[in-house]
């Protein structure tokens, strides 16, 4: 026996014939008693709960306690004035000296009790001293009890152990008997319901299927409806057709029923199980036929995913002022709750976020009151945690990287959990924003392992991982990385990440071409026809504008900008479109990225180093929290001689009417002289698609309908007049 194990054996032995010596006959049988209750109550128990427990009066409860403490076997009261002995293998070894019936009576006496002394918090307690009673009926009635408590307080984690307990009970127990209004289904509905708010879905789909088995035969329509739409919500995240076949049952059952909040629920599921776009059409209609007779119903959360589905719908079918009405009217729908104020909060700016309204997502989010739900110390859930990374997303965009880090910074913890992984990404970003890109490279992986492999988190990090592996100085792992995550992003609904994925990834290959000083036609020509091949395959082209598209028009030009510098023939004035896009739409990181490839350009001609050093101070004062990019543009600065600590100023050159750019003027031009776009694409060296956009840009930025209208427009104003600054087409 080793040394430890012999002070582990002395220590028992030492207190076993403590208490053996506590219950001698010489002994008050009222400090044996309390000696007792204390070792198998196993927590600081009271003066009323001794009393009422031992059947003891109060002096004897007091004699009985002054007995113990002058044995050195009590430890000081707590704050409470509430009791415990000194030692855990003390209490051990009180109630080994117990027959198995005492215990079993002592357990029952401490559950009756709580009880009688109206301990209703201590449910999960009371529980548990009867199920070591052995009292099975009992525990379930005050297991039910303590998984709803829990519940109240989100304490996910333990109402889930509550109710898979519950449910073990019921499995057991041939004919279970529950508190009033629950049944065997609510129990299983709450265990998956918990085990989904904390985390564990494989557990929750598990319960759901269990519930299937259990209680499918013999039930009635409601009850399989219920059961049916269950099991489809979680085998639709890895089997959608399978997830659609049996909330389409389970929608069946519900229509041959009054309407009810689990057939609002089941709509809602199904919807969220759309991939297709004749899927999304049958969802529609589902909604619809839901929402009209929600008014039928109770008020139901459930109205609210129903709401947010067909807000979702909308915005796919281009009508995204429709989407946000029916966001803003559910606001109007009163609930106390304030994780409800949260979901509402999130969905509405994620669809702000989509549409690019970034101040509008700050705004959105605010009516959540994040701070007051901090502050009243509820936990951090994982849409209070998405929430934040959308604002945190909204000012980064903004180009304010120190507003962004306050929103998320107070939030990460040393252990990121699936929660907190998109918090946890974001202080990747703020670490590779900051120059320290072995710390980002770590947080991204972190973040990564957290997530599902498939899932949009997954593309978004690797997204960032991608312009991590740029500024690493490291294009080709960069760009296989590129190709494998639009290889992802094409199996995809459309998500936000495909137009910069491809620019990203058009970006590396630029930047091995440079590198290597070797910008031959058949490299770049084969490089973007396998990227190109991947755009081609996308179920929605990223660089057509539209309003879930706010940047597609500038990433378009980007990505003829990328594949032109690869090229080796990229222009000025074409980065300078690009950056007048990107500030068009409020992205100034992106346009400082710009106006830094347009200085290189310029520099590359000597006549041209003024007009630079005005650009590079322009990127400079854009790249404001942005380490890496403001390092390149200040390294191409002093390889230039140019001191960006020194304000430089240029002829002013009079602003184009409407906010054209140069290139937006030389393209207005050839149009009015009837060309096609295919025709200006190839008088300008740019593809048809980006003639097109150039065309699109004109005519919005204008305010006409058509070519004709903006040619006229252009005529009326003599807009081409006394602008010889401007090149002719030739010369573009």
């Amino acid at each position: 026996m080793n040394s430890a194990a012999v002070v582990c054996w002395s220590n028992r032995t030492m207190l076993a014939e403590m208490s053996t010596t506590s219950h001698s006959r010489s002994v008050p049988a009222s400090r044996n008693v309390a000696m007792s209750c204390l070792a198998v109550a196993g927590r600081p128990v009271g003066e009323d709960v001794l009393s009422s427990c031992c059947s003891l009066e109060m002096r004897q409860v007091r004699e009985a306690v002054r007995a113990l403490g002058l044995a050195r076997l009590l430890r000081a009261p707590d704050e409470l004035g509430a009791f415990q002995l000194r030692h855990g293998l003390l209490a051990e070894a009180v109630r080994e000296a117990l027959l198995p019936g005492e215990r079993r009576e002592w357990h029952l006496r401490l559950a009756r009790t709580l009880i009688d002394e109206g301990h209703a918090t201590s449910s999960g307690e009371i529980a548990e001293h009867y199920r070591a009673a052995g009292d099975a009926g009992s525990e379930l009635a005050w297991r039910v009890r303590a998984g709803q408590q829990a519940d109240q307080v989100y304490a996910f984690t333990q109402s889930a152990d509550h109710w898979l307990r519950a449910i073990e009970l019921i499995e057991s127990i041939s004919s279970p008997s529950l508190p009033d209004g629950c049944s065997p289904l609510m129990v299983y509905a709450a265990a998956s319901d918990a085990l989904e708010s904390d985390a564990r879905h494989i557990e929750a789909g598990q319960v759901a299927e269990q519930a299937l088995q259990h209680l499918l035969s013999g039930a009635d329509t409601a009850t399989a409806a219920e059961l049916l739409a269950r099991v489809g919500h979680f085998r639709k995240v890895d089997n959608p057709v399978a997830g659609r076949a049996a909330l389409t049952d389970a929608i069946r059952l519900y229509e041959s029923l009054p309407p009810s909040p689990g057939y609002l629920r089941a709509v809602a599921y199904y919807a969220d199980a759309v991939r297709e776009r004749d899927d999304i059409d049958v969802a529609a209609v589902l909604l619809d036929r839901a929402l009209g007779v929600a008014h039928e119903v109770a008020p139901s959360p459930y109205e609210e995913d129903l709401i947010k589905e067909r807000a979702w719908i909308h915005l796919t079918q281009g009508d995204p002022d429709l989407a946000l009405q029916l966001i803003e009217n559910s606001w109007k729908i009163r609930r106390p709750d304030p994780r409800v104020a949260v979901s509402r909060a999130l969905f509405h700016a994620a669809i702000l976020l989509d549409l690019g309204r970034l101040l509008d997502v700050v705004r959105a989010a605010e009516r959540a009151d994040l701070a007051g739900w901090t502050q009243s110390g509820r936990p951090e859930t994982h849409e209070t945690a998405v929430l934040r990374s959308n604002v945190f997303a909204a000012w980064l965009m903004l180009g304010d990287t120190e507003a962004a880090a306050q929103v998320v910074e107070p939030f990460i913890t040393a252990h990121p959990t699936w929660d907190t992984a998109l918090l946890h990404l974001d202080g990747a970003i703020l670490a590779m924003l900051r120059d320290d890109l072995s710390a980002a490279e770590t947080g991204i992986a972190q973040a990564e392992a957290l997530v599902a492999p498939d899932g949009e988190t997954h593309y978004y990090a690797e997204r960032w991982q991608i312009e991590l592996e740029l500024w690493q100085h490291r294009p080709a792992s960069a760009e296989q990385r590129a190709l494998r995550t639009l290889n992802g992003l094409a199996r995809m609904v459309p998500t936000g990440h495909s137009g910069t994925v491809l620019v990203l990834g058009a970006r590396a290959s630029a930047d091995q071409c440079e590198r290597r000083s070797f910008s031959s036609t058949p490299m770049v020509a084969a490089k973007r026809a396998a990227l190109q091949q991947l755009h081609d395959g996308m179920p929605v082209d990223p660089f057509v504008p539209g309003p879930l598209a706010p940047t597609a028009a500038a990433d378009l030009l980007a990505w003829d900008a990328e594949w032109a510098r690869a090229r080796g023939d990229a222009t000025a004035d074409q980065w300078a479109d690009v950056a007048a896009e990107y500030r068009a739409v409020t992205r100034p990181h992106l346009e400082a990225y710009c106006r830094w490839r347009q200085a290189d350009v310029l520099l590359a001609h000597r006549d041209q180093k003024r007009q630079a050093a005005d650009v590079l101070h322009d990127a400079a004062r854009l790249a404001t929290g942005h380490a890496p990019l403001l390092g390149a543009i200040n390294d191409l600065a002093t390889r230039a001689r140019i001191d960006l600590t020194l304000q430089t100023s240029s002829p002013a050159v009079p602003a184009a009417p409407y906010g054209l750019t140069p290139r937006e003027l030389t393209v207005l031009r050839l149009l009015s002289q009837g060309r096609s776009n295919g025709q200006i694409g190839a008088e300008l060296f740019i593809s048809t698609k980006t003639a097109s956009v150039h065309v699109s840009n004109i005519l919005r930025k204008m305010q006409v309908p058509s070519r004709v209208a903006a040619a006229s427009l252009a005529s009326q104003i003599d807009l081409f007049e006394g602008r010889s600054g401007e090149r002719s087409a030739s010369e573009a």
